[in-house]
C-alpha cells in the first residue's frame, strides 16, 4: 500500500488513514505523506 498521493497538515491530523502514513509529517515539496 502506498501513502496517499496528496496530503496537508489538516488531512494528516484529522484523517486516520492518512495519519498512519504521516508519521514523519507531510512533505511540502511533493505534498505526500512521509513515513
Amino acid at each position: 500500500i502506498d501513502p496517499p498521493r496528496y496530503c496537508n497538515h489538516i488531512i494528516c491530523y484529522e484523517d486516520s488513514e492518512c495519519s498512519q502514513w504521516c508519521t514523519a509529517g507531510c512533505n511540502s515539496i511533493t505534498s505526500k505523506c512521509d513515513t
